[in-house]
């Protein structure tokens, strides 16, 4: 993890702490050579993770991200030739994950805080933005520790059918996001209901073409 520590923000390392720590509870894992790790493996990792420990998919493909930037990370090292083939769970409604861990970090890297902010809690709850995201009152985030939650969910109330209306557990960033924004919200003499607070009529943003105060 020292690569991680010196190389990514505090909260994204705080993300791979977490992710390795439970990838390394899986002997299959824990005790392979990175050669010996498969596609295969990391499914069995994923089933493992939601069938026994209950984890969400959130958080399991969390941790499939984690493995396989490390897989990555040892091809251009040259400690493997290639790297095996690291799948993803299904989102919710269908949705799936289109962004590489290279885009995502040149992304972040190059964006205002505030997109950035948007930007990591869109990718880690799958939100939609415009819809979901943007119009998000802090009334419906819970930062409260849980043992079924540790770092707090976000009630999404809105949509139009039953489905979409849902909790999604945060990742450790996404959880430092939410924290950082409501401390630095809680600053300001004129309170928003909203996470995001815009100057419209909306009293939120409502893309990304209309930034977050701040």
């Amino acid at each position: 993890m020292q690569y991680s520590k010196t190389h990514t923000k505090p909260g994204t390392h705080t993300f791979y702490e977490g992710s390795l720590s439970r990838l390394l509870t899986f002997a299959a894992i824990a005790d392979a050579a990175l050669s010996a790790i498969t596609g295969d493996l990391a499914s069995r990792y994923a089933c493992h993770r939601q069938e026994v420990a209950k984890n969400s998919v959130v958080t399991v493909n969390g941790d499939l991200r984690t493995l396989r930037r490390i897989l990555h990370l040892a091809v251009e090292w040259g400690r493997l030739e290639h790297t095996a083939s690291v799948h993803e769970l299904p989102q919710p409604q269908g949705r799936t994950r289109v962004v590489s861990f290279k885009e995502e970090a040149r992304y972040l890297t190059g964006a205002s805080d505030n997109l950035r902010d948007a930007a990591i809690l869109a990718v880690d709850t799958g939100m939609r933005p415009n819809s979901e995201l943007f119009p998000l009152a802090w009334g419906d985030v819970d930062l409260t520790v849980r043992l079924e939650s540790p770092h707090g969910v976000i009630h999404v109330r809105q949509g139009k059918t039953a489905s979409a209306q849902r909790s999604v557990p945060l990742t450790p960033r996404a959880a430092e996001v939410l924290n950082r924004r409501k401390k630095e919200a809680a600053a300001i003499p004129r309170k928003s209901a909203f996470v995001f607070a815009g100057t419209g009529n909306s009293g939120h943003i409502i893309s990304l073409q209309h930034p977050p105060e701040g």
